[in-house]
């Protein structure tokens, strides 16, 4: 038989994982979560020593030092949806709280950089096919040099998805995160904040996206979650949730280091009404 000949392309093997989307559970056990924050940090400490000189020079749009920039350009196209005026006011005020907690964040060099996956969605781990244990973590496509602590926030924002209490299932998986790899307090006191900034990041560009290609259903895979978690952290005293981090992982938050209170916070609670 004639063989198709396939010049100047590139081929990837990679070795299947089996198991289950973890995206499609319909319960996500808090021992899941430990064991999806501590299979994360084991990446991260096998990436230390990854040579980053070509990773430093990649500009991407999923970066989570680049998602300020992409949310503002990326905003306009949130008004348009069913609620836009709301889930606007939503975006606005984590913004505006990120930027309070993250205002005293002098220099670059107070966070570690490194190599990390960058996407380590609910899509993108793999879990045991009962659902106990993670398989694996997929899709490398996003892998950038960036902020370590941007690894573990993009992770925990998805964790957040689909909980009565969002805030445990980001303190589920930096439990496990911080037991294999021990976190620094300023990206304890910084990680609740990014984690939001991400979701804020996935909705508004699947707002974007859905307007140049609205029959794409991959698009909106995290839209509903994302936009049911923000209403759901909304009513939540930002600096509250921080504290349940350094609770959750037994370290003293001493004098914080960042923004100690929110402005954008009510007395309620509530910092969106």
């Amino acid at each position: 038989k004639q063989m198709i000949g396939f010049d100047n392309l590139m081929v990837r093997l990679v070795t299947f994982i089996d198991g289950q989307i973890m995206g499609k559970l319909s319960y996500k056990s808090p021992a899941l979560l430990r064991d999806l924050g501590a299979k994360l940090a084991l990446m991260d400490k096998s990436l230390q020593d990854f040579p980053h000189n070509d990773m430093a020079k990649r500009n991407l749009k999923w970066d989570l030092s680049n998602a300020e920039k992409e949310i503002t350009q990326k905003m306009s196209s949130v008004a348009d949806l069913q609620g836009g005026a709301r889930k606007t006011k939503l975006i606005r005020a984590f913004l505006a709280t990120y930027r309070e907690f993250a205002k005293n964040l002098h220099t670059s060099s107070e966070l570690r950089c490194a190599t990390i996956h960058n996407d380590a969605n609910d899509y993108n781990v793999i879990v045991t096919s009962d659902g106990t244990q993670v398989a694996g973590i997929i899709d490398f496509g996003d892998l950038v040099y960036s902020k370590l602590i941007n690894n573990l926030a993009v992770c925990c924002a998805y964790a957040m998805f689909d909980q009565k209490d969002p805030v445990s299932g980001l303190v589920e998986v930096a439990r496990g995160y911080h037991a294999v790899y021990p976190l620094q307090k300023m990206e304890i006191e910084i990680l609740f904040p990014l984690a939001c900034l991400r979701i804020c990041h996935s909705v508004c560009a699947s707002a974007y996206e859905a307007t140049i290609d609205p029959d794409n259903p991959y698009i909106l895979v995290s839209a509903r979650p994302g936009w049911a978690c923000l209403e759901q952290l909304s009513c939540m005293d930002p600096s509250k949730a921080i504290d349940r981090v350094f609770t959750g992982l037994q370290v003293d938050d001493g004098k914080k280091s960042l923004g100690s209170s929110c402005q954008v916070c009510h007395g309620s609670g509530c910092f969106v009404s």
